[in-house]
């Protein structure tokens, strides 16, 4: 046996053991034998193995959906857009803080469920288990709850904010928020954009326990609408009846498509968009110009409008409340359509026109700005927050029309202001002065001498 013969029997033996040791091993070898790992996957594999991991979800009708407050506006503010007092839905359902008001949830069922002892509970269940797939499709995050859990969240979330609701409706005291501190608290939690559930949830739940199978042929769209922002909207609303044409995706939709009235302004379409002002002048300038700035009723009731130089602005009382209320507002209004972002170009407005103190002393002293927070530098600390939450073109937006009208008549009395101000300082000088005085007396004679001669002539003629 040669040399090459022996290495070669060695090495075969050597391989004969490792694969035994292999073989007999579960899972990894255990006596310091050295395995190759295994091949790493070429980025074709990876990108693929990624793609398969995707779930498919069917995308929901519509533009209005659940979703999350992106980090770059939520680092503002955090606070603003988590609940604080009731979780809705499954974003901030897992919080050990609100194990009391799973209680009240619990309890809130129970008083539902009485209102109709004709209708058991397996039939909300059956109803919230055929929705519950068309429910995860809403969220623009995966839900990890599964389908039980789910349905179960469904079913106490909207029976509660039913309940809670009808309880208000027929004045049934209740420990749970008699203080008006809960209250508007509450109402605030309702109205967050990340604290929401379908609103079709309601309206099945609310069909249910009327007796109605089908919402699509009766009033129970229009009387759960009314049943809510009747009751748990914060600020009542002048426009209570309507509109409420088209489907409405959830509380907060529900809200912004009440909250302010049509403008009284022309909204131009696609096709006859114009690029306009970036920006206004400031209160101060403004004033300095020649505008007046007078509160045109509340927030709610009223719009912008310009009429000659008047600018007529709603009332906007700024509390804790309208604070959370707004930026949640701005955070939804990121997935409409321009023109129906409201809420962002009235904001847009008031960051042209507050710049500094001066500014937001002139819409106090006129009732159109109210601070209620604890101090002024809070007050524009937090619109200085709202002006980088301003994500939409400075050019076009609700009220861009008024936008260009003001910054057209702002031309306009510049030019004329600046022909006063020449005139008066061409004026200043003495000279100049006595050679005016001297042309107005020619003038003023050469009138005179005028009518005295057309009078002459008359009267020889009477002879």
């Amino acid at each position: 046996m040669s040399m090459f013969d022996s290495e070669e029997q060695s090495s075969s033996s050597r391989s004969t053991e490792i694969h035994s040791t292999w073989n007999t091993s579960t899972a990894h070898y255990t006596e310091n034998l050295y395995v190759m790992p295994p091949r790493a996957e070429s980025l074709e594999e990876t990108m693929k193995t990624l793609l398969l991991a995707i779930p498919r979800r069917a995308i929901p009708d519509g533009r209005f959906t659940i979703s999350r407050v992106p980090a770059f506006i939520r680092d503002a503010h955090e606070d603003l857009y988590q609940p604080r007092m009731v979780p809705i839905g499954p974003y901030h359902n897992n919080g050990e803080k609100f194990s009391t008001m799973e209680k009240h949830k619990h309890r809130y069922l129970r008083d539902f469920l009485e209102r109709n002892r004709q209708v058991d509970i397996d039939t909300y269940i059956d109803a919230m288990h055929s929705l519950k797939d068309h429910a995860r499709n809403y969220y623009t995050e995966n839900i990890s709850l599964s389908d039980d859990k789910l349905v179960q969240m469904l079913l106490f979330d909207g029976c509660f904010i039913l309940e809670l609701a009808l309880k208000l409706e027929n004045d049934q005291q209740d420990s749970f928020c008699l203080a008006e501190w809960d209250h508007k608290t509450l109402f605030s939690d309702l109205l967050l954009v990340e604290n929401q559930i379908p609103f079709f949830i309601l309206e099945k739940l609310y069909a249910i326990s009327k007796g109605i199978n089908d919402t699509r042929e009766s009033p129970v769209d229009s009387d759960l609408k009314s049943l809510v922002v009747n009751n748990l909207f914060v600020t009542k609303s002048s426009l209570v009846n309507g509109p409420w044409d088209g489907p409405i995706n959830h509380l907060l939709h529900l809200y912004h498509k009440i909250s302010l009235p049509t403008p009284e302004i022309t909204i131009p379409s696609s096709a006859q968009r114009q690029i306009t002002s970036r920006t206004i002048p400031s209160a101060t300038e403004l004033l300095h110009i020649g505008f007046q700035l007078r509160k045109q009723g509340s927030i709610n009731d009223s719009s912008v409008t310009l009429k000659f130089n008047v600018i007529k602005i709603p009332q906007l009382i700024i509390d804790s409340t309208s604070q959370t209320l707004l930026t949640n507002l701005l955070a939804f209004e990121h997935g409409l359509e321009v023109m129906n972002r409201r809420w962002t170009g009235l904001m847009v407005m008031m960051n042209c026109l507050i710049k500094n103190k001066s500014d937001y002393e002139i819409l106090q002293d006129r009732g159109i700005v109210i601070n209620l927070l604890p101090s002024e530098d809070e007050m524009f600390q937090f619109f200085s927050q709202l002006s980088k939450q301003l994500t939409c073109d400075f050019r076009y937006h609700y009220y861009s029309d008024l936008f260009k009208k003001v910054s057209l008549k702002c031309e306009g009395m510049f030019r004329k202001n600046q022909e006063l101000i020449r005139l008066r300082d061409y004026l200043d000088d003495p000279w100049a002065l006595i050679w005016f005085l001297s042309l107005v007396f020619t003038v003023l004679l050469s009138v005179v001498q005028a009518a005295f001669a057309v009078l002459t002539y008359y009267r020889e003629r009477s002879k």
